[in-house]
């Protein structure tokens, strides 16, 4: 049975809503299970000692490298505002991660981007840092296209939640 992303998230309100922790496979698994692998699947964890969901490629110098064997036939890519065992750093005005991220993002080339929403954190707050990409099919190290439009379109082949 494929679900759409709208009753992916009624699962995880339901769980939220009754104090269950999610746990970062089962957003994996669900992903898998429910959406056909058609779909381009960005999430983005702005969140403390985030996981990249042990997908098998990861950005490293501006390319994807295979880090493990695991197969996953949908194209899923998460970045992460810190490695699994740090701290994300938030201020008065919000996630400072979020909002270099969204200032970033017209320009495409994900090692550029994460470079710059980096130094921009370290700059503004001293706080290090470390910004995580991964992927689960080799591709060029660009954002989707759809997401780097300044104008987004979303149809129902293109869908989206916010955790």
């Amino acid at each position: 049975m494929i679900l759409n992303l709208e009753s992916i998230w009624r699962i995880f309100h339901q769980k939220l809503k009754n104090s269950q922790k999610i746990h970062f496979k089962s957003i994996l698994e669900l992903i898998k299970n429910c959406l056909k692998p058609i779909y381009e699947t960005l999430i983005i964890l702005d969140c403390c000692n985030a996981s990249n969901f042990d997908l098998p490629f990861i950005l490293h110098e501006g390319k994807f490298k295979r880090r493990n064997d695991n197969f996953i036939d949908h194209d899923i890519m998460v970045i992460t505002s810190c490695r699994s065992n740090e701290k994300a750093i938030s201020q008065d005005s919000g996630s400072t991660f979020t909002q270099f991220l969204l200032k970033e993002k017209l320009k495409r080339n994900l090692s550029y981007i994460i470079d710059n929403v980096s130094k921009n954190i370290t700059r503004i707050t001293g706080h290090i840092q470390n910004i995580v990409v991964a992927c689960s099919l080799p591709q060029k190290a660009y954002f989707y296209h759809w997401f780097t439009k300044s104008k987004m379109i979303y149809t129902k082949e293109i869908s989206y939640i916010v955790i």
